[in-house]
């Protein structure tokens, strides 16, 4: 099961993806994300769980 974790960042204006879940003995919880994405309200995002779905970055941000 694919894994990815993703948060509005609302003082910026964008999305952050968090994805590739990786093992990290120095990190707090022993794993880190290998792939970070910062998308603006222009781009788009498709969910992991839905791959033919599109959201579009601004209809997640106010």
């Amino acid at each position: 099961m694919a894994r990815a974790d993703s948060g509005a960042n609302l003082i910026d204006r964008v999305l952050e993806v968090y994805r590739q879940p990786i093992p990290d003995a120095a990190a707090p919880f022993g794993w880190r994300y290998a792939s970070k994405q910062v998308l603006d309200p222009p781009s788009s995002v498709t969910p992991l769980a839905v791959a033919g779905a599109r959201i579009v970055v601004s209809d997640l941000l106010p």
